[in-house]
């Protein structure tokens, strides 16, 4: 057994996407929780889905330098197997499907030094602080932190109407919504590209971007 193994791993992933989805994403995981499910992994067909399930895939990338720079080989826990780590270590996920521009990454010894790097990176990449460093012990030295965050921001082509605040889901917590409004001519309609549309139980679009970024809603 790989002496790094023993120690304590602590793990923070943070995503922090800038849309007018945001907001309304936002407020209804506060009113689900317990009902969606984190996961640092995603294997599943989209069809085979039948839960709120939140992919981030930045911890793939740490996790993957975790594995290769500092473990040297597959990472196994020492209380027993586990499906999350037999995933992670197939390394499904890399930097190659994700550009450096969104993310910052970095592993290493829980000590002041590290936080104040995270601190002075994340700062200086996405002008942001992360609160949540204050909750990890840093002299503990026993720890080791893997530490992920992802920024993007989409701006689209053409600026979407305001609607009517309303309901989602399941969830009594009103919302903001925007969008186009049928039978209008809006040049906001250049934001949109239809992939497929069966019913309104089955279709998929896709949202332009002025980055060139493509957003998809199944």
């Amino acid at each position: 057994m790989n002496k790094v193994l023993k120690v304590l791993l602590i793990i923070v992933s943070t995503t922090v996407i800038l849309t007018g989805i945001t907001y309304a994403s936002i407020k209804i995981y506060q009113k689900i929780k317990g009902q969606a499910t984190m996961t640092p992994i995603y294997t599943s067909k989209i069809s085979t889905i039948d839960t709120n399930k939140v992919w981030v895939g930045t911890f793939n990338l740490v996790w993957n330098d975790f594995m290769n720079e500092v473990v040297g080989r597959e990472i196994i826990f020492e209380d027993g197997d586990s499906e999350l780590a037999n995933e992670l270590n197939k390394q499904t996920f890399t930097s190659k499907e994700l550009s450096e521009n969104s993310y910052f990454k970095i592993h290493g010894n829980a000590n002041i030094e590290l936080k104040n790097k995270i601190e002075s990176n994340i700062k200086q990449k996405f002008n942001l602080d992360s609160r949540i460093l204050d909750k990890i012990d840093w002299k503990n030295e026993n720890a080791y932190v893997l530490y992920a965050i992802l920024k993007k921001e989409f701006n689209y082509l053409e600026e979407f109407q305001r609607l009517e605040d309303g309901t989602f889901g399941s969830s009594d917590e009103n919302v903001k919504y925007f969008g186009i409004i049928p039978h209008v001519i809006d040049e906001a309609r250049k934001n949109i590209g239809v992939l497929f549309y069966n019913s309104e139980e089955d279709f998929a679009i896709k949202l332009k971007t002025r980055e060139g970024d493509e957003v998809y809603l199944f």
